[in-house]
């Protein structure tokens, strides 16, 4: 895969991020929190986490093993996730 990662500002990445996860969990962009954990906040489950990872691949022109899933709880580490696999 060719990352596009590079290419972005932290804003453009950060959007990137919010527009992916808040589509997923099917919130609005004010309500999702850095911190605010998908799971136990916002009703997010496997399925949803799936799909949060296929749409940020795509985007982002990357591959997210599936075994780093567990470690993407809330937009902050899927932003650590992402920027470690740059």
């Amino acid at each position: 895969m060719n990352s596009k990662i590079a290419e972005l500002s932290a804003e453009q990445l950060d959007e990137i991020l919010s527009d992916v996860i808040t589509e997923a969990l099917e919130l609005e962009p004010d309500e999702l929190e850095p911190e605010g954990r998908f799971i136990e906040e916002y009703g997010g489950d496997s399925l949803r986490a799936i799909e949060i990872l296929a749409q940020l691949e795509k985007r982002l022109g990357i591959e997210i093993p599936q075994e780093r899933l567990p470690e993407m709880v809330n937009l902050n580490r899927v932003r650590d996730v992402v920027l470690d696999l740059q």
